[in-house]
């Protein structure tokens, strides 16, 4: 057992008295002090106070107990009053019959019947998602709503066999795709893009189909 003490002669070694100090000559240079503490006797750190045995700490820390998740009817509710507030703070950019639908859309997609206990809220990163899209398509028609088991908001469009389905990701960003008939022939396409793309992608999908007041 080796201990880090450094007595700078032998009689601070006695002054300590340690049992090995009368062995030591006194003020020889030539002995290496690491020399002189091979020597202790470990058996005499029960006798001297000031050398003690020292135990390391335990490792062990204490776990916090888990939290318990909240029934999926609170879940939801909080999460409809989270929505709303966001809807709120844009509202005034859609008339009062356009918005109306949407915030009774909402209450009836979160209601806890039409939700499975496996299933995740939606979340807010989706949510603000499908609000920026709307302000930057600001469709005539509103969408069909729709969730991930994840949590992702689904918007749709469909006219007669024309179907768009927009995933809202988080960071204003949406998965497409669609399913429809042009000139006599079926056509589908799916991509993922930036919502200040998205109408650009669309174009050669006739977009207006699904967002004009009447379409086409």
């Amino acid at each position: 057992m080796r201990i880090q003490i450094n007595p700078s002669s032998a009689s601070g070694a006695r002054s300590l008295g340690l049992p090995w100090s009368d062995n030591v000559p006194s003020g020889n240079p030539d002995l290496e002090p690491t020399s002189r503490i091979d020597r202790i006797d470990t058996g005499a750190l029960y006798k001297y106070p000031s050398i003690t045995r020292t135990s390391k700490p335990s490792m062990t820390q204490p776990t916090a107990a888990p939290t318990k998740p909240l029934p999926l009817a609170e879940q939801l509710y909080n999460t409809r009053a989270r929505c709303n507030i966001m809807m709120s703070e844009v509202s005034m950019y859609f008339d009062a019959t356009w918005r109306t639908g949407l915030f009774t859309q909402l209450d009836h997609l979160l209601d806890p019947e039409n939700w499975e206990e496996v299933d995740a809220p939606i979340s807010e990163a989706s949510f603000r998602t499908f609000l920026h899209m709307l302000l930057l398509l600001h469709p005539a028609k509103r969408p069909g709503l729709g969730a991930t088991s994840d949590g992702r908001v689904i918007a749709t469009w469909t006219v007669h066999d024309a179907r768009l389905t927009l995933e809202c990701l988080p960071g204003d960003r949406v998965r497409w795709v669609i399913h429809r008939s042009i000139e006599g022939e079926p056509e589908r396409g799916a991509g993922q893009v930036g919502l200040r793309r998205l109408r650009e992608v669309l174009i050669p999908y006739d977009p207006d189909i699904w967002f004009a007041a009447h379409g086409r």
